[in-house]
């Protein structure tokens, strides 16, 4: 007993020592996400999305809003995100203060490394459960520092993602645990269908660990022997778990989701759709669980045909149900194939390897860097399953279940990015199993070694860490928003500035639409929700980016009341949302490589969109014959200069969206040219000349709409315009802020003489 005492004892402390150094790794990139401006999430857009609307819940908690009139703007859209992780911020946010964004943001950064530090306990227990012995310390230590795992959880980083991968681990530790011998289950059915529900509530595309548990039911069924209670044992245990899942999701559906959610058969955010999947899981697995039981001696060809009606049964249910229930699988479907142009073009929705958008070297370098050498073990582990498999029958549910996880988990991850928080769980615990059995081998080979190879074993795993390691240990793992440098102080800025009336809204590039509303807290047309929302939102974006016809873009604009343009090298953008304008020319196009990855290719006819011209040459035109973008007027742009084909441009600029004063100039020669100029500065020190130009009628008045006023253009500095003609002299005119946001006319003579107005 007290050798049994001492064990625990010692369990306990590396657990305890495990689970603070994950935590610890977990919190390095605290001075990134704490910083004297305030709290910056890390990673994409999606973080600011999520604290925005725990924000929200906690302004009227425990409400949830399940659409913002802010997305598509003016037409607002439905939020597709089911809203467990926001749920959690907004009532830790509640319980330690008052709901102020700054407070918000701080209580969602520190959610994910507690997650992730959960994630590591939960990592051990299955290990336990699944292989026995001390791989379960092992497998911890490796998800506790393998950037797969970290980088999900860092603190900073609160997205749902990281609630993904824990749900998971808790849906496969209540079902592994009442597989155990002489476990009736009936209290592991009801935490697997409590976790399954759960997960749905966290992440709408769940259904995923019902595919692997109905994937390892399915196995047992096929190749345990008849008479083996363990696969109707396990078939049960999911139709009752599944089921459960079922009425649980219906009921709170019913009484905390979105209005008709339950009758809805969309994908996003959670619908009647998650227990229409439920429900016919439980089905499929009661098929099999009956046929065990009433036909335990079935030979392999009844347990193919069993098999075939269990998934048959699921299948003709989904069939029966409305078209629109069956309209989420397709959805499902697109984003899990990524065979739509948006998802095509996000990146945790390209291979691991192979994308084209990356070098091939360089992507190598990002999965060992996630990996590390585990996957090399891999050979190992297949070695010691098949000889587990021929030795230890009694083990077979669980050797079946490790194989099913960690080969599909492992697949999927390797054909898409977004998956591999899933895949570094069963990668850990069949590295650590790799690790253990030749740690054994050489401890029997030398056993005169033996505290060598003790001490061999831990460092043999942080071996297989190593390429991540440097980027662990010194809290870079974190991922910095693109171009935070750049654009966030420009939305800052943008905070600050009024919109003009009917003009509130935002366009800029659909990956910043979430951090435009967080920050600016303006609303956008385009998110990276992207198609999960009303489609037209996107669409619109494509339009303005391929649009050329400056009257054509500034409708639009109107219909969109937007009122605030964020201009960027809109090359990317030209080349990718085409396939959302059908209608407009091919201008550029994306031209990928594995040697290269992606890269871009133009038409001349790009620099004379309208997008080009504002980012490239500051609302002007590439021969500067053309009248400028007169709609326009930069408000303020980012301190990094690039070089960008020749041309000399800030990354991100912001334009506001005027009405514009018309300079109405008499005394020129009829039919020739009058030419207006203002000198700039902008808010980075950058001198630049905006003009226009535009031909006298017969009477020698030539109109000229000018978006600039004399003195301040938000953070930009505009002198008075010069207007001068051939043949005539130049004369300078002053125009005031209520002329260019009402469209008024400034009367202006170029003989200096007084223009009454008319």
């Amino acid at each position: 007993m007290h050798a049994a005492d001492s064990s625990n004892k010692q369990a306990r402390a590396a657990l305890g020592l495990v689970l603070a150094l994950a935590l610890g790794v977990r919190l390095l990139p605290w001075p990134q996400v704490f910083t004297p401006d305030g709290v910056l999430l890390m990673a994409d857009g999606d973080t600011y999305y999520h604290a925005l609307r725990a924000e929200r819940i906690a302004q009227d908690w425990p409400h949830v809003p399940w659409t913002d009139p802010g997305m598509n703007f003016p037409l607002g859209a439905a939020i597709p995100w089911p809203p467990l992780l926001d749920q959690v911020i907004a009532t830790a946010a509640v319980v330690t203060g008052a709901p102020t964004p700054d407070h918000v943001a701080g209580v969602a950064a520190l959610i994910p490394p507690i997650a992730g530090t959960l994630l590591v306990a939960v990592t051990a227990v299955l290990a336990v459960l699944l292989l026995g012995g001390a791989t379960w310390w092992d497998a911890a230590l490796l998800v506790a520092l393998l950037p797969a795992a970290v980088r999900q959880s860092f603190v900073g980083r609160p997205d749902h993602h990281v609630l993904e991968a824990l749900a998971s681990a808790l849906v496969y530790l209540a079902y592994l645990s009442g597989l155990r011998p002489g476990r009736r289950g009936g209290g592991w059915r009801l935490a697997l269908g409590a976790a399954l529900a759960l997960s749905f509530w966290n992440w709408s595309g769940s259904a995923l660990y019902l595919l692997v548990l109905a994937a390892h039911v399915a196995v047992l069924h096929v190749v345990a022997p008849p008479g083996d209670p363990v696969p109707g044992r396990a078939a049960g245990l999911l139709s009752e778990g599944a089921a459960i899942a079922a009425v649980l999701l219906a009921g709170s559906v019913a009484l905390w989701g979105p209005p008709g959610a339950l009758r809805s058969g969309a994908l996003t955010p959670i619908t009647g759709l998650s227990v229409a999947v439920c429900a016919g899981t439980a089905l499929g697995a009661a098929v099999l669980w009956a046929a065990r039981r009433w036909r335990p001696a079935l030979s392999l060809a009844g347990r193919g045909a069993t098999l075939f009606a269990a998934g048959a049964a699921p299948a003709l249910l989904v069939l029966l149900l409305p078209s629109g229930l069956r309209r989420g699988l397709e959805h499902g479907l697109v984003a899990l194939g990524a065979s739509s142009a948006w998802y095509g073009s996000i990146g945790e929705f390209w291979p691991l390897i192979g994308s084209g958008r990356q070098p091939l070297t360089f992507e190598l370098q990002i999965a060992a860097i996630a990996y590390g050498l585990a996957p090399l073990l891999l050979p190992v582990a297949a070695w010691l399953l098949a000889r587990a498999w021929r030795a230890s029958p009694e083990r077979r549910a669980q050797l079946a279940f490790l194989a099913t996880w960690g080969g599909g988990t492992i697949a999927i991850a390797v054909l898409r990015r977004r998956f591999e928080g899933y895949a570094v769980l069963p990668l850990a615990i069949l590295a650590a199993w790799a690790v253990r059995e030749i740690a054994e081998w050489a401890r029997r080979r030398w056993g005169s070694w033996s505290r060598w190879v003790v001490v061999a074993r831990p460092l043999s795993l942080l071996l297989l860490a190593t390429p991540g390691i440097p980027l662990v240990a010194t809290g870079r793992v974190a991922e910095l928003p693109a171009q935070a440098s750049d654009r966030l102080p420009m939305l800052r800025y943008l905070k600050t500035v009024p919109a003009l009336p009917g003009r509130e809204g935002v366009l800029a590039s659909w990956s910043d639409g979430h951090e435009v509303q967080w920050i600016a807290r303006k609303p956008v047309l385009a998110t990276p929700f992207g198609t999960d929302i009303d489609p037209a939102s996107i669409a619109d974006e494509a339009a303005f980016r391929l649009e050329s016809d400056p009257v054509a873009a500034e409708e639009l604009l109107r219909r969109r009341r937007v009122g605030f343009v964020i201009a960027e090298n809109p090359a990317r953008a030209v080349a990718t949302l085409r396939a959302f304008a059908p209608g407009k020319p091919e201008r550029a196009i994306e031209e990928k490589s594995t040697e290269f990855g992606s890269r871009y290719a133009f038409h001349p006819e790009f620099f004379d969109l309208v997008g080009s011209r504002l980012w490239f040459f500051d609302g002007g035109s590439r021969d500067g014959l053309s009248p400028g973008l007169a709609g326009y007027r930069l408000l303020a742009e980012s301190e990094t200069p690039n070089a960008v084909l020749g041309y000399r441009a800030q990354a991100h600029k912001l334009f506001g969206v005027v009405p514009g004063a018309t300079l109405v100039v008499h005394g020129a020669v009829p039919g020739v040219d009058v030419v207006a100029l203002v000198p700039l500065r902008s808010n980075v020190g950058r001198d630049f000349v905006w003009a226009t130009r535009a031909p006298a009628d017969d009477a020698g008045v030539a109109r000229l709409r000018v978006p600039y006023a004399t003195g301040q253009n938000g953070a930009v500095m505009a002198g008075s315009y010069a207007v001068q003609t051939a043949g005539k002299g130049r004369v300078e005119a002053p125009v005031t802020e209520a002329q260019v946001t009402g469209g008024e006319a400034v009367e202006v003579a170029l003989d200096g003489r007084k223009v009454e107005r008319r």
